[in-house]
């Protein structure tokens, strides 16, 4: 984990805190009126991820584009690596802004083959869209007025015609959410996106008392069943865009199967390190950007992260913790599901070492109702790897 740590593939930069929304559910509480942060050091912290060799930088906030300065952003990330990835809103997604980043994707794609690099140059945004008529329920303007989801639309079209990537990232946090998502899936099927991501909402900013209640995780299921049965349908007939949901589906099971835990010694978050992820206007350094106070180290470009695990500290435990250290080592779906997400612990119960109550939840209901959707040889892995976890 240290040596992933010391040589990262990706950095996840917050540049500011102000937003042109008062969307209900923000675990970062951002509003309008706060503030953008130090350009110098966000530049410097680009430069870092140049000299580090770090494949993807993702730029977030806030709302990224309410920064003046964010094209020069944009042009500094690209000189550190050539995959750059925004998550916004969609709100200011304007021709404007969506046609000053394609030149920006021709421009560095130029450079790079001046240069011999023939790497391919990509550059994303990850629009918000939490149903049709439910995400105006959640995401509004400081006015109260509702964000238009057909606006929206309209730009994740328009990029994507410019030549960027386009995800639509759905939170789920509501019933009204959860029932639309089928209705979702059927006008985001013909339209020209590459990635569907859907998400639960964490109990934290100012969303800190919501949870999933039981009538909304009814709907979910039904409703998720509903979208992978239609995924697989559709996959097989070369669907144009990949769909993900939170620990229920991944469109790489599919093709590769799933990623098993080798042994109940390896850390429930192996997959996220790696990644470093720079936020708020003290550029603290975290593991992961919903993982609430679990705070690595403020900013440095030269971390002893042997000493960090070593450590008696809150980031050494954390460092240190293994599948085996959680009450759910001896679930059946442990090598599945790695002991659920630690975010979700930490939101609902304060500790890092309890249960994942969103993951006990799902995991029964993957096996019973999405494991047998799937082809066949992909049933058999799974239902083989519950077998093993009762080892």
């Amino acid at each position: 984990m240290v040596k992933k740590y010391n040589k990262p593939h990706r950095l996840h930069l917050d540049t500011t805190n102000r937003c042109n929304l008062l969307c209900n559910h923000c675990y970062r509480s951002a509003s309008p009126n706060n503030t953008h942060y130090d350009s110098s050091q966000v530049i410097s912290i680009i430069n870092w991820a140049r000299k580090a060799f770090v494949r993807k930088i993702t730029l977030t906030g806030g709302e990224f584009f309410l920064r003046p300065d964010w094209l020069d952003i944009v042009r500094e990330a690209f000189e550190a690596c050539a995959n750059i990835y925004i998550l916004t809103n969609g709100t200011l997604l304007t021709q404007r802004v969506i046609s000053e980043m394609a030149k920006e994707k021709v421009r560095s794609t130029i450079r790079r083959r001046l240069n011999l690099d023939f790497s391919p140059v990509a550059l994303g945004v990850g629009i918000s869209l939490d149903g049709f008529i439910s995400n105006g329920l959640t995401r509004v303007y400081p006015n109260g007025k509702p964000v238009n989801y057909e606006e929206l639309l309209a730009s994740a079209c328009l990029a994507s015609e410019n030549g960027l990537h386009v995800t639509i990232n759905t939170t789920v946090t509501n019933k009204k959410t959860a029932d639309e998502l089928p209705l979702m899936y059927d006008i985001l099927k013909n339209m020209p996106i590459d990635r569907w991501q859907i998400g639960h909402a964490f109990s934290s900013g100012r969303n800190k008392d919501a949870q999933l209640d039981h009538s909304t995780l009814l709907a979910l299921k039904t409703s998720y069943r509903k979208l992978v049965e239609c995924y697989i349908r559709d996959y097989q007939q070369k669907l144009g865009w990949i769909m993900e949901i939170t620990q229920v589906f991944r469109h790489s099971h599919l093709s590769h199967g799933f990623r098993l835990a080798v042994d109940r010694n390896e850390h429930p978050c192996e997959y996220q390190f790696g990644s470093i992820v720079v936020e708020g206007e003290k550029f603290d350094q975290k593991f992961c950007p919903s993982l609430d106070g679990v705070v690595i180290h403020s900013w440095s470009e030269n971390i002893d992260y042997s000493n960090l695990a070593k450590s008696d500290s809150t980031i050494g435990q954390f460092f240190n913790l293994k599948i085996s250290d959680l009450p759910c080592s001896n679930c059946r779906y442990w090598k599945i599901f790695h002991g659920g997400c630690r975010a979700n612990s930490l939101c609902y119960s304060g500790s890092l070492y309890t249960k994942d109550p969103v993951c006990c939840e799902l995991a029964t209901f993957v096996e019973n109702e999405i494991i047998p959707l799937f082809p066949e040889v992909r049933r058999r892995e799974f239902l083989a790897a519950c077998d093993d976890s009762k080892e």
